[in-house]
């Protein structure tokens, strides 16, 4: 009796240590493999954020988006703190004039250009020259010119006002710089100021059609573009 008890507590003893080891053997490569995996997860993760900061950096420091947020915020305080009638004075503090190589909007730098314009035209004019010269904000030139021109070309009552605008905005220099349209409204202007000068009535008559047809070909011109560029949203969405 003994001895079957002996090899019954033996038998059971041994296969609980059997069960017991397989099971620990199990367990043990179950865990080796989830952390394995998860050290590979966590570091293709880590490395894939690292790569991703990495490259987001590098394009805004090539935007210059690090410069860019600080003179935007120095234009706008320009812009809410100069006084009105002295912007002229506080030109030299435009973004450009420390930074040539700004090519990101400005918001409100065309506001302060154009209001100062009332105020100083020659000190204006030589920062739009500045601008289209030495540094990468034509397109903000441009804009100033296009603006300053309507302003001046819409106050016109007579022929004599429209004569003495363009002789005023005679300053705009005729380049792609600042694009097709306002060139040809100035154009369109110096016609009105040739038929003015005509020797009578009639001869007025007929040299004011050119212009006249001119002036509504560029209307067209701008309505299409204004139409196209209000389409292309539209279109892109749709494709």
């Amino acid at each position: 009796i003994f001895i079957l008890f002996f090899l019954v507590f033996f038998i059971v003893f041994l296969f609980v240590s059997l069960f017991g080891f397989f099971c620990g053997s199990f367990c043990g490569a179950f865990g080796g493999a989830f952390g394995v995996a998860f050290g590979v997860a966590f570091g293709v993760a880590v490395g894939v954020a690292v790569d991703v900061a990495v490259g987001v950096s590098w394009i805004l420091g090539v935007l210059r988006v690090y410069f860019w947020v600080p003179e935007v915020l120095w234009t706008i305080l320009l812009w809410l703190f100069a006084p009105r009638h002295k912007l002229a004075s506080y030109l030299t503090l435009l973004p450009p004039y420390f930074d040539e190589e700004t090519f990101l909007p400005l918001p409100f730098a065309d506001a302060i250009l154009v209001e100062a314009y009332k105020q100083s035209p020659d000190r204006v004019q030589a920062t739009l020259d500045y601008l289209l010269t030495s540094t990468k904000q034509q397109k903000l030139a441009a804009t100033v010119m296009l603006q300053i021109s309507a302003d001046s070309l819409i106050q016109c009552q007579t022929l004599n006002d429209i004569t003495a605008t363009v002789i005023a905005l005679d300053w705009i220099p005729n380049s792609p710089q600042v694009g097709d349209s306002l060139p040809t409204l100035l154009e369109i202007a110096q016609d009105v100021r040739s038929a003015n000068e005509a020797s009578s009535a009639y001869r007025q008559s007929e040299a004011l059609n050119k212009p006249i047809q001119r002036l509504d070909r560029l209307k067209k011109t701008i309505a299409l573009d204004r139409a196209a560029t209000r389409s292309l949203p539209a279109s892109a969405k749709n494709g």
